[in-house]
């Protein structure tokens, strides 16, 4: 086909799929667009369902799968002592809970409340003889018998964080202990005026001092991993994907 048909051939097309066509001709102004929100976002979520009496996933042959503690308030977040401990953000109660299975029955037969009275706690962290919290609002360390797990501290508050939104907040210590980041995610799914620590990864000293941005353009940074800083990002809602940071 000659460069003059197929002119003629394009031309013709659009000229019949003109009026299917959504568009706007603006000479140069802007577009006359719809009000924000003035219709209702489509979406498809999961369902919350209650699980049979007695349901477990299935597993491979040779492995075991079972209840290793129950009946907490929002638990969103566990890691595991240095002593083999494990502490778990109940962050639904304002509490972080350590549990343990000294007979190794496969079930916590043991639980205290390690600290309480906290506002959605989320990450933690251990760094010599402190555990760091990540609280909505700020961040925190309680010192604390790294043998026994006993907090022998108060809360010492480290750095204030902006509340809502995004609002959980994962902590996490550089391979040589040197640096704590805390990822802090932003204000909603639209907004352009949030401040510098939100949507972004700070890094700072392990009492919180010489904090500055280490990353940024981040919406919700969830789960940071010290060995090579990865992360796990929302880059918009139920989109999930892991993201390698990379010091400079």
């Amino acid at each position: 086909m000659s460069e003059y048909k197929r002119t003629i051939f394009f031309a013709s097309t659009l000229v019949l799929l003109a009026p299917f066509l959504r568009a706007q001709i603006t000479h140069g102004k802007k577009p006359r667009l719809p009000a924000p929100f003035a219709t209702r976002s489509a979406g498809n979520g999961p369902r919350k369902e209650k699980p049979p009496a007695g349901f477990l996933p299935t597993v491979p042959a040779g492995f075991r799968v079972n209840v290793y503690a129950a009946d907490f308030k929002a638990p969103r977040w566990l890691t595991v002592a240095p002593n083999g401990d494990i502490f778990l953000a109940e962050t639904g109660a304002g509490k972080i809970v350590v549990l343990r299975d000294p007979q190794n029955t496969g079930g916590a037969q043991e639980r205290e409340v390690f600290a309480s009275g906290l506002t959605r706690p989320f990450g933690i962290a251990f760094h010599d003889d402190y555990v760091y919290v990540g609280e909505m609002k700020r961040v925190v360390r309680f010192h604390y018998d790294a043998k026994t797990s006993k907090r022998t501290g108060e809360a010492e508050k480290l750095m204030d964080l902006p509340p809502g939104g995004h609002w959980t907040r994962t902590v996490a210590f550089s391979a040589d202990g040197k640096h704590l980041y805390v990822a802090v995610g932003s204000d909603g799914n639209i907004d352009v005026d949030n401040p510098p620590i939100r949507a972004a990864v700070t890094v700072c000293d392990p009492d919180g001092k010489n904090a500055r941005l280490f990353a940024t353009g981040l919406r919700n940074p969830v789960g940071l991993s010290s060995s090579r800083l990865l992360y796990v990002a929302e880059g918009r809602r139920f989109l999930r994907l892991a993201v390698q940071l990379h010091r400079g």
